[in-house]
């Protein structure tokens, strides 16, 4: 009996290690995402496309996603609590996290860099030269007399409003530290300050030539001449009644600066307020010129104000303090300009963020750029409305207002810069009306050339057209275009899709020729056509899926190959996925899965479309590697989804690109795989999934060799992952918008519930009483339309409704436009499940091609009904839900939600 207890308590001990030490590798690991190129990264792609990269980034990994961008592995977050947190807890294992090639540029000292007492000591010196004391005694009479100045002589003029605001920004702010210097310094200071600004936002390569170069060089040059300014100063006993001199002549010890600290300082005020208060000030004129009923009331405030002084009398405080709706204008304009995107930090050491572990010596990007467009905190975020800063007060201190920084990095120049827009508009708006200008002549004369070189192009495009179309001219050939050499109409195809495909129906018919994704390719949308290549596969037709693609997902999948290979490959499937292998093992595994993944969903806000892609891959993953750990699920998922767009792009393998990633996915799939397979081959131990199944399968019938195992395992994690996903998505949709089905598909599942136990699991008679959520799935796959249609190649010439499809053609079998035709479906593009009970044929009437048809009639078909359908039934028996923030839903080239589709679950 002793050694018996004390066999169980080394059980439970060693269980209880092997949970913490579970635990530990769970949470010590980084958020999904992509690195890039080597030492790069993704630089280049970040610079280029900022926001949309950020957006695409979210949309694939979520809020909190890994990168590598100017030259740091960057964890990125735009999950506005994990920015609010970092933000408001600085020191927390968290510092400013600024390139070292920036600082090199900027300065070690500047405010952005420093931190802890030496932040402390930088920003109460910066606050003493710039801060709102400073501004009312000293700064805003300056300003006033230099914007009068600067704002004189422009009636009749045509100006680039956008270079004027440049220049007034670093103007100000150079006479304000150097007041009284000559015009020719200034312009020779100037022409290096520029090439400093443009080498903080240049990839760090320090080559001659290089932006970042110049730079650094513009840095040099600055700093000399700063150097050479102090120099005299301090040599002459004269005093100036500038910054400068104060930072030079200052006594007082707490802020008393070193020469190095000094000119890092005078740096950072120009640069801080350059590229902000200019921009900012531009897109003012420009949101102004646009909404004549902001620019009124703007104009009606600086008006009252000057009614009250005399002429030529200098703004002061209190008449600055009671420009409230000026004030309202530039937070807006910020707002919705967003002039900075966001900061960045550095770990010293390991940070745990939302259940991820950020490694010490990282950077996290607090993005906070998307914040400024959330709707419930900016009602139609994407109109200039100046007064909502009026009539909600407390919009400048809201939790998630970061327009000018937060916590104990709130921009120290934030009152500097809102007084400079805000005087340059009082005597912008009282003095001038903005007019469309003349056109000069020399305007004139680059507009004639320009024309003449836009029509020598066309002529050449079109000729390059023509010729593309005489080279694809064949006699029998169904009539359409051909685009451009090589290229095809690729690009209106992936861009445009149905559209495209509509507009080339109405003019050449339902069967028409085109050069899509590499190749001359005949598009059939006529039913009867369509019917017929799908039931007569062999005469002539062979699968026809892009080499490029075969590439990726391999080319012993079931729709690349054909005759009796593909028989051979379709009955090893059936044999894993079909109906009889789901009701003897499956079913009961997805329940257990699925009745674990809906745990804990209560009151919380989720993003429906990830849990979505999630659960579909998780699902075939542990049906095929059942008891493998959580990690490397983790590692093989990152892998897979590169493999998956990869198929989805152009095919174009050149570095960086989504071809390229997709093969390196399937080259880490393949190696991933095999170690399990000779792992498992090296053991006696069997597992109860589908690859101990396909290994150690000796029926002659199905054995499939290693190269052929694997590419199933990867056919069965595709063709269920976009499909079900997708599906499962849209059900929740739909169902959500017609609350009529949502109750009648409750009762289905409440009434099989009643007929059970607590927690008895549901079995495949319960599954096959399940008509009305059969009928959701099959409405919800037409409506949505995840699978487009099908290609197909000839082997030889093939005749197709009297025209000759030459031999080595793609035939691109289109059915998409069968979901929506009225004559099969009334009202088509109405949510009507109860259409699929009232006439029991549609599942199998002649144009059903939902899941194909023939012999390549998709063999998951069942076994992707069965997921959705499991996961409606504990979804819809567990919660109640409403979607959160109106996501918008596109269906081509794939139907996702570009933002996500969030919901809010609660318990039923």
């Amino acid at each position: 009996m002793a050694v018996l207890l004390l066999t169980v308590c080394g059980l439970v001990m060693v269980l209880c290690l092997c949970f913490a030490l579970l635990k530990r590798n769970q949470t010590r690991y980084l958020p999904p995402g992509t690195m890039g190129w080597p030492f790069f990264g993704e630089t280049t792609e970040f610079l280029k496309h900022g926001p949309n990269f950020m957006k695409n980034q979210r949309a694939r990994y979520g809020s909190l996603f890994k990168s590598h961008i100017l030259g740091c592995p960057t964890a990125v977050s735009m999950d506005p609590e994990i920015n609010r947190y970092i933000l408001m807890n600085e020191g927390k294992g968290l510092v400013p996290g600024y390139p070292q090639s920036m600082l090199e540029i900027l300065g070690k000292n500047n405010i952005a860099a420093v931190h802890g007492a030496t932040h402390k000591y930088i920003r109460g010196s910066m606050l003493s030269l710039i801060g709102p004391a400073s501004i009312r005694l000293h700064l805003l009479s300056k300003i006033d007399m230099l914007l009068r100045s600067y704002l004189d002589n422009w009636d009749g003029k045509t100006i680039d409003i956008q270079e004027r605001t440049n220049e007034m920004a670093l103007l100000i702010s150079f006479k304000l530290i150097v007041e009284i210097e000559s015009s020719q310094i200034y312009e020779t200071f100037k022409t290096e300050f520029d090439k400093l600004v443009v080498g903080t936002l240049s990839l760090p390569i320090n080559i001659p030539g290089s932006n970042y170069h110049q730079g650094l060089q513009g840095r040099k040059r600055v700093t000399k001449l700063l150097r050479q300014i102090m120099e005299e100063r301090r040599a002459s006993t004269e005093t100036h009644n500038d910054m400068l001199d104060e930072l030079l002549r200052n006594e007082d010890s707490n802020y008393k600066l070193s020469d190095v600290e000094i000119i890092d300082q005078v740096i950072t005020v120009l640069y801080s307020g350059y590229e902000t208060v200019s921009t900012t000030t531009m897109m003012a004129i420009k949101y102004l010129h646009d909404h004549p009923r902001a620019l009124q009331e703007l104009r009606d405030e600086h008006f009252a104000m000057c009614k009250r002084k005399k002429p030529n009398e200098s703004i002061d405080w209190n008449d600055y303090k009671c420009m409230n709706f000026t004030r309202a204008v530039i937070y807006e304009t910020s707002r919705l300009a967003t002039i900075v995107n966001g900061v960045l930090r550095k770990t010293t050491k390991d940070i745990e963020l939302n259940g991820f572990i950020i490694p010490e010596g990282w950077r996290i990007y607090v993005y906070t750029r998307e914040i400024n467009y959330d709707p419930f905190l900016y009602p139609e975020p994407f109109t200039f409305n100046p007064w909502r800063w009026l009539d909600n007060k407390s919009l400048e201190s809201h939790n998630y207002c970061f327009i000018f920084g937060g916590g104990t990095r709130l921009c120290p120049g934030k009152e500097l810069g809102i007084v400079k827009i805000t005087m340059f508009l009082h005597y912008f708006v009282t003095r001038y009306r903005v007019c469309v200008s003349k056109v000069s002549r020399a305007t004139m004369a680059v507009l004639l050339l320009t024309v003449c070189g836009m029509v020598i192009v066309l002529c050449l495009c079109f000729a390059m057209l023509k010729w593309n179309g005489i080279r694809y001219a064949s006699k029998g050939l169904p009539p359409g275009t051909m685009g451009w050499p090589f290229f095809g109409e690729t690009t209106e195809f992936l861009k445009h899709g149905p559209n495209f495909m509509k507009k080339q129906r109405a003019r050449y018919g339902s069967l028409f020729k085109s050069h899509v994704l590499g190749c001359p390719t005949v598009v059939s949308m006529d039913p009867e056509v369509n019917r017929y290549i799908l039931m007569n596969e062999g005469k002539g037709l062979v699968p026809g899926y892009p080499q490029s693609m075969q590439e990726i997902v391999g080319k012993n999948n079931i729709a690349a190959v054909h005759g009796a290979t593909h028989k051979y490959i379709r009955g090893s499937m059936l044999s894993l996925i079909g109906p009889a292998s789901i009701r003897m093992h499956l079913l009961s595994k997805m329940d257990m899965l699925l009745r674990s993944y809906l745990d804990n969903w209560d009151g919380k806000t989720i993003d429906i479309q990830e849990r979505t892609n999630e659960l579909a891959l998780l699902i075939s993953f542990k049906q095929i590697v059942e008891i493998e750990s959580n990690q490397i699920y983790e590692t093989f998922k990152t892998e897979f989804d590169k493999l998956v767009v990869g198929t989805l792009s152009l095919p174009i393998n050149i570095p960086g690109s989504n071809y390229h990633h997709g093969l390196q996915g399937r080259k880490r799939v393949i190696k991933f795989l095999r170690r399990i397979m000779e792992e498992r081959r090296a053991s006696s131990v069997t597992h109860n999934d589908m690859l101990d199944a396909l290994i150690r399968n000796e029926d002659s019938d199905y054995k499939l060799s290693d190269v052929q195992i694997i590419d199933q395992v990867i056919t069965i994690l595709y063709s269920g992952y976009e499909t079900v996903s997708k599906t499962t998505m849209m059900a929740i949709k739909y169902l959500h918008d017609h609350p009529r089905a949502l109750e009648q598909l409750r009762n289905e599942h409440f009434a099989i519930r009643q007929r059970k136990h607590a927690d008895e699991p549901i079995d495949w008679n319960d599954y096959k009483s399940m008509s009305f959520t059969r009928a959701v799935i099959y409405e919800t796959s037409r409506l949505a339309t995840i699978v487009n249609g099908v290609l197909r190649k000839t082997t030889k010439d093939v005749e197709l409704n009297g025209f000759i499809i030459p031999e080595g053609w793609r035939i691109y079998v289109y059915t998409r436009e069968i979901n929506y035709d009225p004559f099969l479906y009334p009202e088509p593009f109405t949510f009507n499940p109860w259409r699929w009970l009232d006439n029991k044929s549609l599942e199998s009437h002649n144009y059903c091609f939902i899941f194909g048809g023939g012999t390549r009639l998709c063999p998951g078909k069942e076994l992707g009904i069965v997921k959705i359908t499991m996961f409606l039934h504990y979804f819809v028996t567990r919660y109640r839900w409403e979607e959160v923030g109106g996501d918008k839903l596109v269906q081509f080239p794939r139907v996702e939600a570009a933002n996500g589709l969030h919901i809010r679950v609660s318990k039923y």
